[in-house]
This record gives structure tokens, C-alpha cells and sequence, in this order.
């Protein structure tokens, strides 16, 4: 299920890490020891790091570990929880899709006039896939924790509130 692609989305970023880290120590010796570094590394990491950010996120949103905010929570009964969380969750899923709509425009757009990069020659069609990659991602993560509301599933996304949460009584205390 959603675990394989929180998975292969995770080891995609980990061999982006390793290539970065790779090419970044390949080019500090080039730098610092034949004093001739390669003028490409900048721009690649630069790619490699937007990938990994928008695959990060889509793999912290499978997680339902996105940073939250649930002061509000503590203001209604605990009965309201799972009416938030739809309302919550719903609007994720259309402010997301909504950017992979605007996103795969944009990209298509860049595809169809042959953009290239500067120094690497890369199809720029390609780091703008990052984007569309990642909240694709998002997308998908809201839509399945959506079905998780409505299937009442004890793991699912109506416990949103972190496990100290979960104890509160709903009054704010100092």
C-alpha cells in the first residue's frame, strides 16, 4: 500500500543524498587538491536538493507528520476531532492538487519550448518534475488519510493531535 511508496520514494531521496554528498566531496578535491573544480557541481546540487525537498514532503505527508497546527483543536470537544480533520485534510488535498494542475501546465509548457539549463544542458522540464513529483505525493498522502477518516480506522488521520494531545482534557492551560 501506501508504506511501498513511502519506501520508494524514501530510497529515492537517500541515493540523491549519496549521489550529492558524492559529487560534492569529488568536487571539494578537485577544488583543494588539483585546484581545478568542476563548474557543473553548483547547478546539480541545486537540482538534487529541489528533488529531494518536494520528495521529502510528500514522504513526511504519507507519514501524517507535517508540521501542525491544533491550538484551535484544543478549543473545540474532542467529538469535533474527526469533522476538523475532514475539513483539514480536504483542503490539503484541493490546495495540493491544485498546484500539481498548476504545476504539470508549467512543466508541459517548459517541455514543449526545449528549455535547457545553463551550464549542465539539462532538459528544465526535468528539476520543474520536482514540484509536480512532490504534490503529486501530497495529493495521493491527503486522499488516503481522507479514506482513512471515513473508514474510522484506529491509526487514521483523525488522531492528527500528537500522543500529548490526545491525553488533553481540551481546556488551554498555562
Amino acid at each position: 500500500t501506501m508504506k511501498y511508496l513511502e519506501i520508494f520514494v524514501g530510497f529515492f531521496c537517500a541515493l540523491l543524498m549519496f549521489v550529492a554528498v558524492g559529487v560534492n566531496f569529488t568536487n571539494v578535491v578537485a577544488r583543494y587538491v588539483f585546484l581545478n573544480p568542476f563548474g557543473w557541481v553548483e547547478e546539480l546540487l541545486v537540482y538534487i536538493n529541489i528533488w529531494m525537498v518536494f520528495l521529502g514532503a510528500g514522504i513526511i505527508a504519507l507519514r501524517d507528520q507535517h508540521l501542525k497546527m491544533d491550538i484551535l483543536r484544543s478549543l473545540f470537544p474532542k467529538i469535533l476531532d474527526r469533522p476538523i480533520d475532514f475539513i483539514i485534510i480536504t483542503m490539503t488535498a484541493f490546495v495540493c492538487g491544485f498546484v500539481v494542475w498548476i504545476s504539470y501546465n508549467f512543466v508541459t509548457r517548459v517541455y514543449t519550448m526545449g528549455q535547457k539549463s545553463i551550464i549542465l544542458d539539462v532538459p528544465m522540464y526535468i528539476p520543474h518534475l520536482a514540484i509536480l513529483a512532490g504534490f503529486s505525493l501530497m495529493t495521493v498522502a491527503a486522499l488516503y488519510h481522507l479514506v482513512k477518516i471515513f473508514r474510522k480506522d484506529k491509526t487514521s488521520a483523525s488522531s492528527m493531535a500528537s500522543p500529548a494531545d490526545a491525553h488533553s482534557t481540551g481546556n488551554l492551560q498555562p
